[in-house]
C-alpha cells in the first residue's frame, strides 16, 4: 500500500507536464514621448528595421485631474508614423493605442464621471488614429 501511495504522486507529476514553451515572441515597442519628433542624428528608425519591429504601442495622450476641470487629456503624442516610413513600408507596423491615465482620476469620479470618460477616450483615441495614422489600418474596431 505504500509503494502505491508512493507511486500516485510521482505518476501525477509525470502527466501534469506540459511543454508550454513559446514558439515565437513578436517583438514590439512602447512609444512613450510626447512631443518628440525623430531626427536624422537618432537611431529609432534604424532599430525599428534591424530588430524586425511590426508592432508598436504608442501613447496617445494622458488623463489627469483637477477640481476645477475634472478629467482632462495632457501630454499628447508628436509622434507620426510617417517619420519611421517610406513610400514602399507603409502599412508595415501595427499601431496599438495607450492611454495613461492617473489614480487620481478614479478615486475623484464616480460612475457616470467613469463612463464618460470612457466615450471621451474612445473618441479622442480614434481622432488622433484617424489625423497621425489614418493610411494604417491596423486600428482594431473597438465600437
Amino acid at each position: 500500500m505504500k509503494k502505491i501511495l508512493l507511486f500516485l504522486p510521482l505518476l501525477f507529476l509525470i502527466f501534469s507536464c506540459e511543454n508550454n514553451k513559446i514558439e515565437k515572441v513578436e517583438n514590439a515597442f512602447y512609444y512613450w514621448k510626447s512631443d518628440d519628433y525623430p531626427t536624422s542624428d537618432n537611431n529609432e528608425k534604424d532599430i525599428l528595421i534591424n530588430q524586425n519591429i511590426k508592432k508598436l504601442y504608442v501613447k496617445f495622450f494622458e488623463v489627469d485631474y483637477t477640481d476645477a476641470m475634472g478629467s482632462f487629456p495632457v501630454s499628447k503624442t508628436g509622434f507620426s508614423l510617417n517619420s519611421y516610413c517610406d513610400v514602399k513600408s507603409k502599412g508595415s507596423y501595427e499601431i496599438i493605442p495607450t492611454v495613461y491615465i492617473k489614480n487620481i482620476v478614479f478615486q475623484k469620479s464616480n460612475e457616470k464621471d467613469l463612463d464618460k470618460l470612457a466615450d471621451n477616450v474612445n473618441f479622442l483615441v480614434k481622432k488622433i488614429f484617424k489625423r497621425k495614422f489614418r493610411i494604417f489600418e491596423s486600428l482594431r474596431n473597438t465600437d
